[in-house]
């Protein structure tokens, strides 16, 4: 009695089991219906989004900040900085900008004739940018101010072998007048390689630096760099991804929704940097999570994809199954992941920023794969996977036939069970195949 109510039991678990599995899978085919619906509305309107946000995702660039100098809110620094600036507020806008200039090759002095000219013109753009904004350029000093006969000791602004000088200004730099400043280095930059562009050998060599021109220098580097970065180290995974699917066209659709991605993501970013410090390090790790991510999950949808068509299967529903069926691992590989990545949230500003940062392009990269990549493959069905056609029913009937009959042969394969296990003696050795052995032992596996 007890073994009969026990299977009774068993079987009304599974039951119960079986029927939240078919709700599951009924509630992911209604998803991946509508989606098939709308696929149309989809494709049209991620294409919308990427280019409405496109101007966010350029000025997200250029507010991310090359590296942090303030202090974390909260923090006895923070507020240390805070008193700072509330009996100093001049001073702690002062930023300091020196420019040198050097000889290429040994020589007796650096400060020539040539070299004089040369500073003079700098100051005079030094001076106009005064002119133009008030108050802003506190000091201005060079070699040959402190050159001459009324000069006491040695000139500060000339290195100890004479084969470099300098010329620095300080200048009040509010965070109102940083676009005018990063400007004011663009125009002494395009003036120092106009200079060097004019100089032998054994001429002279004019480089300029500072906290203002080090910061524009590596936002210019990241907005420069990166598509070069990112276009040198992409061929591996771009290789990977075209052997696994086998098909320039397939190819084709896993790399067209990266741009959206990049633009969509980068542009929800600037609405968070209004609110907070956004460093480009951040924005640097959106990249590569776009790449990795884009091509992963495209791994995962248009492979399955491939089979469903291989398998004989109409466009309409090969696209179901690999919403309803590969859009789930997508979704729970990206859930998984904002878990993650959301632990950073509890960290100070501005490394939260990763946190925000990292789950947008997540969240970005899940929803254009569910929706934007399969409403393109159904809209243009030729990017993805022909169709093969499935053997007619009796092909199929009379080779199921044949091979029951060597199954009962006992000979379904060719050999026996016994020289199968001989066949595979040879290979059962070795860390891996202990390391196999070792995991499947344990019950959770």
């Amino acid at each position: 009695i007890d073994s009969s109510v026990d299977s009774k039991a068993g079987l009304l678990e599974k039951g119960h089991r079986s029927d939240a599995h078919d709700k599951t899978e009924d509630a992911c085919f209604s998803v991946a219906k509508g989606i098939y619906r709308l696929r149309f509305f989809f494709v049209a309107a991620w294409i919308g989004i990427s280019v409405f946000l496109a101007p966010c995702a350029y000025l997200t660039v250029l507010r991310a900040a090359p590296m942090v100098k303030q202090p974390p809110g909260g923090t006895e620094s923070s507020a240390a900085m805070d008193i700072f600036e509330s009996h100093y507020q001049n001073l702690a806008i002062l930023r300091r900008e020196m420019v040198v200039i050097r000889c290429k090759k040994a020589c007796p002095t650096a400060a020539t004739v040539m070299a004089k000219g040369f500073v003079q013109q700098l100051i005079d753009i030094i001076k106009r940018f005064e002119t133009d904004n008030p108050g802003s350029v506190v000091q201005i000093h060079s070699y040959f101010e402190f050159a001459g006969h009324h000069q006491l000791g040695e000139n500060p602004m000339i290195s100890k072998n004479n084969q470099a000088i300098l010329l620095q200004w300080i200048w009040r730099v509010p965070a109102s007048m940083k676009a005018k400043a990063e400007a004011l280095c663009d125009e002494v930059n395009r003036e120092i390689s106009l200079i060097n562009s004019f100089q032998d050998e054994d001429g002279l060599e004019v480089a300029a630096t500072g906290l203002v021109f080090l910061d524009h220098a590596m936002k210019q580097t990241l907005i420069e760099e990166i598509p070069v970065h990112e276009i040198s180290t992409i061929w591996l995974p771009f290789m990977i991804l075209a052997f696994a699917l086998r098909s320039g066209r397939m190819l084709l659709l896993a790399l067209l929704p990266m741009p959206i991605e990049i633009l969509t993501a980068f542009g929800l970013m600037y609405f968070v940097s209004l609110q907070t410090t956004v460093v480009l390090f951040a924005l640097m790790m959106m990249l590569m999570l776009c790449t990795s991510l884009s091509f992963d999950y495209s791994l995962f949808t248009l492979t399955r994809y491939a089979e469903e068509r291989q398998a004989g299967e109409d466009v309409e529903p090969a696209i179901l199954t690999v919403i309803s069926q590969s859009g789930r691992v997508v979704v729970v590989s990206g859930c998984v992941l904002m878990i993650a990545w959301a632990a950073m949230l509890g960290l100070p500003t501005p490394f939260n920023g990763f946190c925000v940062a990292a789950c947008s392009m997540i969240l970005v990269c899940v929803l254009v794969q569910l929706t934007f990549v399969p409403s393109l493959l159904a809209i243009l069905p030729f990017l993805g996977a022909p169709k093969v056609e499935r053997r007619p029913d009796a092909e199929i009937i009379e080779a199921s036939v044949k091979e029951a009959k060597r199954g009962l042969n006992g000979d379904a394969y060719g050999y026996d069970g016994e020289e199968a296990y001989d066949k595979a003696k040879p290979h059962m050795r070795g860390p891996y195949f202990w390391l196999g052995g070792t995991i499947t032992k344990f019950p959770i596996n």
